[in-house]
């Protein structure tokens, strides 16, 4: 019976860290606020999965894939998350009035051209805003509601809205 229980206490227990670790999202920030860590996400839109169903199907045996139930850009139009990629790690900071980013995916890293921020979220989800920019394509960023790095967002705001 003490090793049921046992057994029982070692699962609750790695489940509650690991429930942790997803919730947990590490940012870090300058003194001044101009140089943080964010999370990255391509803007979907429904015009950009149409261009995207259009170039797969263009593709040799996409349509075999799409009869079959391969992943074409067709297919994420349906679904929850159906118009948004995954959250990306990221850097930015600021340089001379725009937000330079630089993304990473796996062990490369890419720099966005210079964005203005276009727009900001009217609410905080899950005590974090999220912040427009009009990168090519455009791209939504996510930082936390305590981080310095917000007024240093809501100042490119205001300087680009001008």
């Amino acid at each position: 019976m003490a090793n049921f229980l046992s057994l029982i206490a070692f699962v609750v227990v790695v489940g509650g860290l690991c429930w942790l670790a997803y919730r947990f999202e590490p940012h870090w920030c300058s003194k001044d606020g101009q140089r943080f860590t964010v999370r990255v996400r391509v803007l979907q839109t429904e015009h950009r999965l149409q261009q995207e169903a259009r170039q797969d199907l263009a593709r040799p045996g996409a349509a075999l894939g799409s009869i079959l139930g391969g992943s074409t850009a067709a297919n994420r139009t349906s679904g929850p998350g159906a118009l948004s990629y995954r959250w990306r790690e990221g850097k930015a900071f600021v340089d001379d009035g725009r937000l330079q980013v630089i993304t990473r995916v796996g062990p490369t890293r890419r720099a966005l051209a210079p964005a203005r921020v276009l727009a900001k979220a009217d609410t905080p989800v899950q005590g974090r805003l999220v912040y427009l920019i009009d990168s090519q394509p455009m791209r939504e960023l996510r930082v936390p509601v305590s981080s310095r790095a917000v007024a240093s967002l809501d100042a490119l705001l205001e300087l680009s809205s001008r």
